[in-house]
């Protein structure tokens, strides 16, 4: 349950601090279903291929905004070139 922000408020701070993170890809969030027992659902979309270190950054970045309001999310992850 979502308190004192939107989910699109929250979206929209989760996008803002990925953009001003300095990642060698392109990253944007959606709303995402939430599913097992998650109170928000957020699909990451990044437009490059799988890179762990990365995938910890930006789900720091976004850890960060959710505690802020207390909230657990399920995270969708898609990687563009999955293949290379």
């Amino acid at each position: 349950m979502i308190k004192s922000k939107t989910t699109v408020d929250i979206i929209y701070e989760i996008q803002n601090k990925l953009n001003s993170a300095n990642l060698p890809y392109k990253v944007k969030v959606d709303i995402g279903q939430a599913m097992e027992g998650a109170d928000i659902g957020i699909n990451v979309y990044i437009e490059g291929k799988r890179n762990w270190k990365l995938h910890e950054q930006i789900n720091n970045i976004i850890q960060d905004v959710l505690e802020k309001e207390n909230l657990i999310a399920y995270i969708e992850w898609h990687y563009e070139q999955e293949n290379l």
